[in-house]
């Protein structure tokens, strides 16, 4: 603090008298303490700190409005009105007296240039960063329940809100489920996607989903939402934060209208976790507040366009899956959500990969593909990606599906992404070359949903950034 600095350069000041000599106990008020009592050391010191304070306040300012107008994060925390799943506690930013001589020149120079206009809230400013529980949700987790009665709950209870799933498409989200933290979905029916957004955010217990915008191109873009002159959390903030504070819950958060070309500007954080799940992740809201994101939690991509160019380590990290959903004919009845405890799927996903997997054969193919590719270029799926591959076909199997469609997945949800990356597929006419080879291997199978998937649309092939 800068009275410590002061008092040990001015052994006559009052203010030791004030602490009774202990430096430890030297505090905040300290200084006003010692202004009261007409201290000269006092008061320079609390000059200093305002100098200080105003011209690191306004460099932040002009440094803020020269790279947008727009209201920066500092602004947005400022302005918070309430979080629906999180409370707030005060805190003031602290002065470090270390950083006074090598800072104090320059905060004079840039306190005299500062423009009047600036309002006292732009200077010294409270904020509102501390975050705790919330309301925990009383959640009545059931037992013994297998993937395919998961599968019709869920198609069931997403019937009563008027929306027919085919029944291979819940299979395949129930199987990104248990494949991926990152699943981006197509849904080429987008009448019906709002309404069975709502299904889907309320099968997982009052989860919102946040509608990206062209225009995002920042990680607060995603975490803030304004409400006239304030703003509040996003559904998605509230989604991470609610599973961070109910670990036994299996939670999802959800964007929709995600275009691939802008989507690493604001969801970096969520891509480099999906890589490395294992690993601890910290999400920063601003400089103040950071979480270690949860484990218990699947990040779902509803999709504008399509899949288009992923990023190259985008197939690394995440599955993707088309959905076939439609207005259902009549309203099925309202049926009662089946909850799974985060520890009740992981012994379901092991049950299912004792029980259900893909003929060796298949896999034996897949390593062969690999080799004959790498004769040209260097390729390899890699451990974490064959995981994934081993548990969403399994998991698929367990939900009711046979080998051709747990296949077909394992190409269309996975591989195909890998191999659009490969520099054959980027070449004229490579997606049918890339194509020719899975066919040479795999021709006894239906492969018109992988030769779908390989097929280049007039976007395809050029690298992503």
């Amino acid at each position: 603090m800068f009275e410590k600095k002061a008092m040990k350069n001015n052994p006559d000041s009052k203010l030791w008298e004030i602490v009774g000599g202990d430096l430890d106990k030297v505090e905040g008020k300290t200084a006003f303490d010692g202004l009261h009592a007409g201290d000269k050391v006092a008061a320079g010191v609390i000059d200093v700190a305002v100098i200080w304070y105003i011209a690191l306040s306004v460099k932040n300012w002009r440094k803020a409005r020269a790279v947008r107008p727009e209201p920066n994060l500092g602004d947005v925390v400022a302005k918070l009105d309430n979080f629906t799943e999180l409370a707030s506690v005060s805190y003031e930013k602290p002065i470090t007296a270390d950083r006074l001589d090598e800072e104090r020149e320059e905060a004079e120079k840039e306190a005299k240039a500062q423009p009047e206009e600036i309002p006292a809230e732009e200077i010294i400013r409270t904020y509102d960063t501390g975050f705790t529980e919330g309301d925990r949700q009383n959640i009545k987790f059931r037992e013994g329940v297998s993937f395919g009665e998961l599968c019709n709950n869920f198609h069931d209870y997403a019937l009563g809100w008027g929306v027919e799933v085919e029944t291979s498409s819940v299979r395949a989200l129930m199987a990104a489920l248990a494949a991926s933290k990152l699943i981006f979905i197509d849904v080429k029916n987008k009448d019906v996607l709002p309404t069975f957004l709502l299904a889907l955010g309320g099968y997982f217990q009052g989860v919102e989903a946040v509608e990206a915008k062209e225009s995002w191109t920042r990680p607060d873009h995603l975490m803030w939402t304004a409400e006239g002159d304030k703003y509040v959390a996003s559904g998605f903030v509230n989604a991470v934060y609610t599973a961070l504070h109910t670990p036994d819950k299996n939670a999802v958060a959800i964007i929709n209208k995600v275009r691939t070309e802008n989507l690493r500007g604001y969801f970096n954080d969520f891509i480099r976790y999906a890589l490395f799940p294992s690993e601890s992740h910290v999400w920063r809201l601003n400089d103040e507040t950071a979480v270690t994101l949860p484990h218990n939690i699947r990040y779902l991509l509803f999709t504008e366009n399509g899949f288009g160019d992923l990023p190259r380590d985008m197939p690394g990290a995440s599955v993707q899956i088309e959905m076939i959903c439609s207005a259902a004919a009549a309203p099925g009845e309202a049926v009662e959500v089946k909850p799974v405890s985060v520890s009740g799927w992981n012994d379901l996903v092991k049950e299912a990969r004792e029980e259900h997997y893909l003929p060796e054969t298949v896999w034996k193919k897949i390593d062969e593909l690999i080799s004959v590719i790498n004769a040209t270029e260097r390729f390899s799926i890699g451990n974490k990606s064959l995981l994934q591959l081993e548990r969403l076909t399994s998991v698929l199997m367990a939900c009711g599906a046979d080998e051709s469609e747990a296949f077909n997945l394992a190409f269309t949800a996975k591989l195909a992404a890998r191999l659009k990356n490969l520099e054959m597929y980027a070449r004229d006419g490579g997606d049918k070359k890339v194509f020719g080879l899975v066919e040479k291997l795999f021709g006894d199978e239906n492969l018109s949903k992988i030769q779908k998937a390989l097929t280049k649309t007039a976007t395809a092939g050029q690298a992503a950034k």
